[in-house]
């Protein structure tokens, strides 16, 4: 009977799936990002996770997590400095523990991009268990309103963890699909199951005199993120906590952005536990009557703001920017990415 129910969920997923994403993923295949520094062509193909959300399915990244032996299980980047965003700007993600099901989240973007409403959505999650009762039989949860009503009825036990995941959503029926990238979906390799893929724009920036590449799916401001990016107003509440480092924008002079840190190696193996896929906006503003030079570290910027050639503004500004490669650390696993064809 499980094996049945899981399987007729399933066939669910992908009969919803299939035929709500085909028509949106083709319209939006060709739209590209405009993030300052982002090399607009060079995408990353990467997989999604299957989950819900108000009783339709919804698929999302997996880039990033709090807790070593999370981030081991989906191949996502170990940052345990994500946990100091945990009681501002997350919200809950339940994940069923002895039952084999998609993770349930209660907000997502609407829709999809700059022009989300839902001012409480945010990629940052918190993990809540939650485990079927002796007794019980399992059903699939669509929703956190099938979660609380599980609990009340004394089925499931839902417990608060303090462990933080990176989850951009990039796709709901009832939002559509992120702008910029293109959504597909497979059958998978077991009965019933469903593989998802997505292809995303990738932003090239700095980090310690080398190229990094990272993801731009979020920012708390809509001008900040561009068109390809979910405007999280709930991202913001992560400013000036430990959860984020600075990323240095430079406002009048065309570079990558710079970034302090990066996960080496790329993955859950990182042994860089400063880094955070949150980053603080800070402008970086070369003064009149200096000659401008590209800037490729923290160091550079700081070196630039001694001699008095910057000057350097703090904003309250957060963006979600996964890094997915570094020379020193590799590719992010499960990510394949297509550079620019050279000119």
């Amino acid at each position: 009977m499980i094996v049945s129910t899981r399987q007729a969920a399933f066939a669910r997923i992908f009969a919803i799936a299939a035929t709500l994403i085909a028509g949106q993923s083709m319209a939006l295949g060709q739209h590209r990002g405009s993030n300052p520094g982002s090399n607009q062509m060079t995408r990353a193909a990467m997989p999604l996770a299957v989950g819900w959300f108000n009783g339709l399915p919804c698929l999302y990244t997996s880039t990033d997590a709090s807790d070593a032996d999370v981030a081991k299980a989906f191949g996502a980047n170990y940052a345990p400095q994500l946990t100091g965003s945990a009681d501002r700007a997350t919200r809950a993600i339940y994940a069923v523990t002895n039952f084999s099901q998609g993770n349930i989240v209660p907000t997502a973007p609407a829709p999809q991009g700059p022009t989300n409403t839902d001012r409480g959505y945010s990629p940052l999650w918190l993990v809540n268990t939650v485990t079927w009762n002796p007794g019980a039989t399992p059903v699939v949860l669509r929703s956190e309103a099938d979660v609380m009503a599980m609990q009340q009825a004394g089925m499931v036990t839902i417990m608060r963890t303090n462990i933080v995941v990176n989850c951009s959503i990039l796709w709901t029926p009832q939002g559509g699909v992120l702008p910029g990238s293109v959504v597909s979906i497979a059958a998978g390799t077991k009965p019933g199951s469903i593989q998802a893929m997505a292809s995303m724009p990738v932003t090239q920036g700095w980090f310690n005199g080398q190229h990094v590449l990272y993801l731009s799916p979020e920012a708390s401001d809509a001008a900040a993120g561009g068109p390809d990016a979910n405007l999280s107003v709930l991202l913001g509440s992560a400013a000036n906590t430990n959860a984020v480092d600075p990323i240095y924008v430079v406002t009048n002079f065309k570079q990558g952005n710079v970034i302090p840190s990066a996960p080496i190696p790329t993955g859950p193996q990182s042994t860089a536990r400063g880094y955070t896929p949150l980053w603080q906006v800070n402008a970086v503003t070369w003064k009149q009557g200096i000659t401008p030079s590209t800037l490729k570290s923290e160091a550079d910027v700081m070196a630039a703001a001694a001699s008095g050639n910057v000057t350097v503004a703090k904003t309250n500004i957060v963006v979600n920017c996964p890094v997915i490669h570094t020379p020193l650390g590799g590719t992010l696993a499960g990510v394949t990415i297509t550079p620019a064809p050279e000119r």
